[in-house]
């Protein structure tokens, strides 16, 4: 059986953003996000590995945000 699932990460602090932090885009999509901050990569790699895992062998076809709540506000 193929799995096939989607990650819609949020604002997420790797190199390239914190580089550009100081200008008004990061800053507005961290102030509209419940969290108030951004992700740090390993966030997101641990929605990686819990996808891969057995935990999630019946999940499949799934969007799963990890976002800080962004699309929830």
């Amino acid at each position: 059986m193929i799995r096939v699932n989607c990650i819609l990460p949020g604002a997420t602090a790797t190199p390239l953003v914190l580089k550009y932090a100081e200008y008004e885009k990061p800053k507005a999509t961290i102030a509209r996000t419940p969290r108030g901050q951004m992700a740090d990569p390993k966030e997101i790699a641990h929605t990686i590995v819990y996808l891969l895992s057995e935990f999630a062998s019946n999940i499949t076809g799934a969007m799963i945000a990890s976002d800080g709540g962004f699309l929830a506000n």
